[in-house]
């Protein structure tokens, strides 16, 4: 393959390209005008209005009402039995038979663990890591050390066993292995390490966790080569606009302690660059560096270890862990998770100070916007079932938003999301033609709904409420989805067993005066200035209209 034929081609951003494109464009709208003068561009308008109106012709209710929305105590998740060993039983010893399976094994492991235990013929390994430890200067070294954790020689038995040969070991021992960001756990300042195994390579498997941990080898070769992986990935994400939009966001609203921030696009390119040369210049500073975040991030009280598992399969869940633990400092006290809510930057704490910010880019053709404002973070806070309903009833299908945007070709897409990490909500435009024409259309549907110039038709309530089931329903497609699921509950967010039957029976109960509300108070400062902080990508054209 190495000497097959080949063409390869380069291809290098032209400003002067990036130039005739926005006069070339600049030249047909002209023309266009022209050629079409007062009256042509008036018959277009009447023919876009008339579109409009065909589009806009209401199915009957009648139609519509044909098909019930089965209420939402028929909806069956799957069943997840948690059970609790070490610092783990601090948040409180459930009463069931796995719990007892646990306990009668006596073992005295302090290490934070907790179980999941569901009904597969594999086991999900997940350790939770914080990254409150770590320097603040030595945060920009996380993507570099994610990424060369599993690729890097090792130690064993006092041997250099290079990383061609651990890649084989880790193959042959696992169905999959992974290091990355604990956004899926709903824990984004967090680091996970994850192994999808067979039940009788339990054992091994956390063998493999403490031997990358502690016995993993820093070569110059293999950082080398991580670095230069990570910079090839960043020009691809410097030229997309929706991505170059959150990066751009992230900078704004995060401090300088967050690892999101420090792990983002814009902080990688010139830092990665940086620490590169350096490593040519001065290994044993990088080497130093990275060690000294090894350090700070593999210590016991920064654990905590979710086994997902039919632990009946198990001949011991909790004794193989202690080969983890066994070097390390027991008796410091558990590191509190840290709310991306507290890596907040002053314009992050009070949205509306900053502003808006343009980012013209060349390398795309059309604009993006994200307006962030603030929103709950605590999962029991009373507005939450309201505003579930009130995002969901705005986005549907075929829903308000989508009449009033994509319908009108305004954007491919537009809607609102909710940061519970962050504490914000926000207004997201995707691929549009005129960002900004967008953003108002959005804007007059909401106020439509709050002044009531627009109705709440029931059947669309009824579907946003579907909506929702179905967005739980998705986090719990699979087994192993459902023991994370239960986890992030109890451990991250700190609910209730029943807390998604509960939200669910809430939401069902929500009133149209109470849509009405959070519309007003939380939804609408989206679009006001000194209330929401706004970014915009888009092509260079775009950037004075």
């Amino acid at each position: 393959m190495s000497d097959a034929k080949h063409i390869s081609l380069l291809g290098t951003p032209s400003k002067e390209l990036a130039e005739k494109i926005k006069k070339n464009e600049e030249t047909r709208l002209a023309a266009r005008r022209e050629e079409l003068g007062p009256d042509g561009l008036a018959k277009l308008a009447d023919r876009l209005k008339a579109a409009i109106a065909k589009n806009d012709v209401e199915i009957p209710p009648s139609l519509l009402q044909k098909w019930p929305v089965p209420g939402t105590d028929s909806i069956h998740f799957i069943d997840s039995t948690s059970a609790r060993s070490g610092l783990a039983k601090k948040l409180g010893t459930p009463s069931n038979e796995v719990q007892k399976t646990i306990d009668s094994l006596r073992s005295d492991s302090p290490l934070f663990l907790q179980f999941e235990n569901v009904p597969t013929n594999f086991v999900h390994l997940t350790l939770l890591l914080g990254t409150s430890q770590i320097k603040t200067g030595h945060r920009p070294l996380l993507p570099l050390f994610i990424d060369n954790f599993f690729n890097t020689p090792i130690m064993r038995d006092g041997k250099r066993v290079e990383f061609e040969a651990v890649v084989t070991q880790l193959e042959r021992d696992t169905v999959s292995y992974q290091m990355q960001g604990g956004g899926r756990l709903n824990d984004p300042e967090g680091i996970v390490i994850q192994f999808q195994i067979e039940p009788e390579k339990y054992a091994a498997a956390i063998e493999w966790i403490r031997t990358m941990m502690f016995d993993s080898i820093f070569d110059e070769t293999r950082l080398h080569a991580g670095m230069a992986k990570i910079l090839a990935d960043i020009p691809e994400t410097k030229r997309t606009g929706d991505r170059m939009m959150y990066a751009v966001d992230s900078m704004i609203h995060l401090d300088k302690e967050s690892r999101i921030k420090a792990c983002g696009t814009l902080v990688k390119a010139v830092y990665i660059k940086r620490l590169n040369k350096l490593l040519a210049k001065e290994p044993e500073t990088v080497l130093g560096w990275l060690e000294d975040l090894r350090r700070s991030l593999f210590t016991f009280n920064n654990m905590r270890a979710l086994v997902i598992a039919n632990v009946e399969k198990l001949p011991d869940p909790v004794t193989p862990w202690n080969a983890l633990i066994a070097n390390l400092d027991t008796s410091q006290s558990l590191l509190p998770i840290v709310k991306l809510a507290k890596r907040l930057s002053p314009d992050g704490q009070h949205p509306g100070n900053y502003g808006a910010v343009v980012v013209p880019m060349s390398t795309i053709d059309s604009s993006f916007c994200l307006s962030s404002v603030k929103g709950p973070t605590d999962p029991t806070d009373p507005i939450l079932p309201a505003l579930s309903v009130a995002i969901s009833f705005l986005e549907s299908v075929e829903g308000p938003l989508w009449t009033a945007v994509r319908g009108k070709g305004l954007a491919y897409g537009s809607g609102f999301k909710r940061d519970p990490d962050g504490g914000f909500v926000q207004f997201w435009v995707y691929r549009s033609p005129d960002a900004y024409r967008a953003f108002a259309a959005a804007k007059a549907v909401v106020e439509s709904y709050i002044d009531g110039t627009l109705k709440f038709e029931q059947y669309a309530l009824e579907g946003a409420i579907s909506g929702i089931v179905v967005q739980f329903a998705d986090e719990q497609t699979t087994m192993s989805a459902a023991g994370q699921f239960h986890f992030v509950n109890s451990v991250i967010k700190g609910v209730d067993d029943d807390y998604n039957t509960k939200l669910l029976k809430l939401v069902r109960d929500v009133t149209v005066e109470q849509i009405k509300a959070v519309m007003r108070d939380v939804l609408m400062p989206a679009f006001l200035p000194g209330k929401a902080n706004v970014v915009v990508t888009c092509a260079p054209i775009m950037e004075e209209v």
